[in-house]
């Protein structure tokens, strides 16, 4: 589901191609038969249109486009955020990146869910960094972690803010 997400995200930027999807998104691995695979099923289901252009000296370029039914399941696909998918940065970075297509509700429950994977991650480190004081390389590690989940506490606090959106 996360690959179909980012393939509706770019074409929701406009009609694409293959390649031009898999550039859109540098650090995410998405190879050429999962690419098209997915291409393929949301043409069969109905929510992109494929446009063979020909081009001179080169090979036919399939050009896919979002319709209307493709940006619904996007949005639907946005707002599906589950406790498993709050544990993923990436899951959650692409779905508040979408803020712009998202109830306020949906924004509120996936921030939500992240804050309570953060709280939960950091009480289970903190409670194990005083169990492993004499292991140097487990403290410091531990530490680390702590810190990374108090500066994103804190990015989270400072979206409901821009986003006008209470805390649970």
């Amino acid at each position: 589901m996360f690959r179909e997400m980012l393939i509706l995200l770019a074409l929701n930027k406009g009609p694409n191609h293959g390649y031009g999807i898999r550039q859109m998104y540098p650090g995410v691995s998405i190879n050429n038969k999962t690419l098209y695979n997915v291409l393929s099923r949301l043409e069969t289901d109905g929510y992109v249109t494929c446009e063979m252009i020909l081009q001179e000296k080169k090979a036919a370029k399939k050009i896919y486009t979002l319709k209307p039914e493709g940006r619904i399941y996007l949005k639907e696909l946005l707002a599906h955020f589950t406790e498993a998918e709050a544990s993923d940065w990436l899951e959650f970075q692409f779905r508040i990146s979408s803020y712009d297509l998202l109830g306020k509700e949906d924004l509120k429950n996936i921030l939500d869910l992240r804050e309570n994977y953060l709280r939960t991650t950091g009480g289970y480190v903190k409670q194990n960094i005083e169990n492993a004081a004499q292991d140097p390389i487990y403290s410091l590690n531990a530490a680390h972690i702590c810190s990374r989940v108090e500066n994103e506490l804190a990015y989270i606090s400072d979206l409901r803010c821009a986003l006008g959106i209470r805390s649970a």
